[in-house]
């Protein structure tokens, strides 16, 4: 007899019923676990690693090991599972999903405390609860491949077991949903914080482990209500034979329903020791290190100000006062050299006062005026800027000192004029030609007098 052959809309109605049964909606879990992971060591961590500065080595090689090293996890765990398939059916394949549960969730514990949380959206210099080390990073690639393959292998091992004759339908199934918890994955990671994305995936493993120990009646397969018929039940039906036989029967129910509640209690709470377990070290142990953290941070942030900036400098930077024997040690380097810039910069200054002639740029500013005026706002703001401390703001001023003189120079004005002042303060009206030939030989000098710096501000020499 010939089968009739099913349409496109038919296969797929028949392959749905499949979600029918229990132990298919628990294997979805499983499904959408493994797509979420897929997500994750796919597309996420390598991400993070590119973003993440404060590597000591470069974040392309780094990226390049990491999708070594996963593949190497992946091909590691097919291998062993492949060798090792009689005794993992011997033990059961959910000491398999327990040992890949372990791996990937030992796995995002050390991605949680050494990569920074904006690392899955934007280049940062921040640092997590600890600072992140390539070769850790190196490992949990390794772990998030080896864990993978130990799901997928066992997945594959439990839908040709279960499904012998609708094989197709029950992989057809697996696609399905590993890909859509994928696609909404990828969605999510682009707007969730990285630790967000971490509890994600471990309530997802607590909830696919538990899952598939719900397929493969995992610790459940030895006959409990015969036990409890054999030892618990005898007994009580002994000590209650003077009670009627409804009553009788009523005790037996309610004392071999509750000791097999009991056994299959103790047996989940054996199997979920390691999940509570992680549980409590991802959420008290940030806790205990968040000050450490703290210290840490600041730490780091002023080693960084120190390079770039020299020992005073990141003090000053951070906001903390510097003690007299810390600069003595740690500035003086610097200080003579500013101190050098700083007489540099007022000799400079007087020699130009000194040796001023503004009769080649067509000034009516006389030259013995100009020559006074330099030179006396330049003592005056040397003496007035002795009291200032902070080396960066010394710095700014020297660069401003220097500024100021070379547009002077150029100018031949002393009184030097921002170079955007003519569009920004002078009215634009409209005239005639002969209106415009009359202003245009006063213009210097009214922009000369308007739009002069205040003398607090010319030649910041300190």
């Amino acid at each position: 007899m010939v089968k009739k052959r099913l349409t496109v809309i038919e296969e797929i109605v028949q392959t749905f019923k499949l979600l029918q049964s229990g132990n298919m909606i628990c294997l979805v879990v499983v499904f959408l676990y493994s797509g979420i992971l897929l997500t994750f060591w796919s597309g996420v961590y390598g991400t993070c690693l590119t973003f993440t500065r404060q590597f000591t080595v470069s974040t392309k090689v780094l990226l390049a090991l990491n999708v070594i090293f996963v593949g190497l996890g992946e091909s590691l765990g097919g291998l062993v599972f492949g060798l090792i398939t009689s005794t993992i059916e011997s033990m059961g394949r959910p000491v398999v999903i327990i040992l890949g549960a372990i791996v990937n969730v030992l796995s995002f514990f050390l991605i949680f405390l050494f990569i920074p949380s904006l690392s899955p959206f934007q280049p940062t210099d921040d640092v997590a609860y600890l600072l992140p080390n390539e070769y850790v990073a190196i490992l949990c690639s390794f772990l998030l491949g080896f864990g993978d393959s130990c799901w997928n292998t066992q997945i594959y091992a439990t839908l040709g077991s279960k499904y012998t004759t609708e094989s197709t339908r029950a992989f057809a199934l697996f696609k399905f949903f590993n890909s859509l918890s994928s696609a909404i994955s990828f969605f999510y990671t682009s707007y969730l914080l990285l630790q967000w994305q971490l509890v994600i995936l471990v309530v997802m493993c607590f909830l696919a482990t538990f899952s598939y120990f719900k397929v493969e009646n995992f610790g459940l397969q030895s006959d409990i209500y015969h036990d409890v018929e054999e030892t618990v039940a005898e007994r009580l039906i002994g000590l209650t034979e003077m009670l009627p036989e409804s009553v009788q029967k009523a005790i037996f129910t309610i004392c071999s329903t509750a000791s097999e509640l009991g056994q299959k209690l103790f047996v989940f709470t054996r199997s979920a020791m390691w999940i509570a377990a992680s549980s409590a070290m991802i959420l008290i142990l940030p806790v205990m290190f968040e000050k450490d953290r703290a210290d840490f941070q600041q730490m780091h942030l002023q080693q960084q100000n120190q390079i770039l900036f020299g020992p005073g400098a990141a003090a000053a930077y951070s906001g903390q006062a510097v003690s007299a024997n810390d600069r003595e040690r740690g500035d003086k380097g610097w200080m003579s050299n500013t101190k050098k810039q700083v007489l540099d910069l007022y000799r400079y200054i007087l020699k130009v006062g000194k040796e001023w002639t503004s009769s080649s740029h067509g000034n009516n500013i006389s030259d013995k005026e100009a020559k006074r005026y330099i030179v006396e706002e330049a003592r005056r703001l040397f003496k007035q800027n002795k009291t200032v401390t902070s080396p960066i703001e010394i710095e700014e001023l020297i660069r401003e000192g220097r500024t100021r003189i070379a547009i002077a120079i150029h100018y031949g004005n002393p009184y030097p004029r921002p170079v955007y002042a003519f569009p920004k303060t002078l009215p634009i009206r409209k005239a005639s030609n002969q209106q415009t030939e009359k202003q245009s030989t006063s213009m210097n000098q009214r922009m000369t007098r308007s739009n002069q710096i205040p003398s607090n501000q010319l030649f910041n020499t300190s």
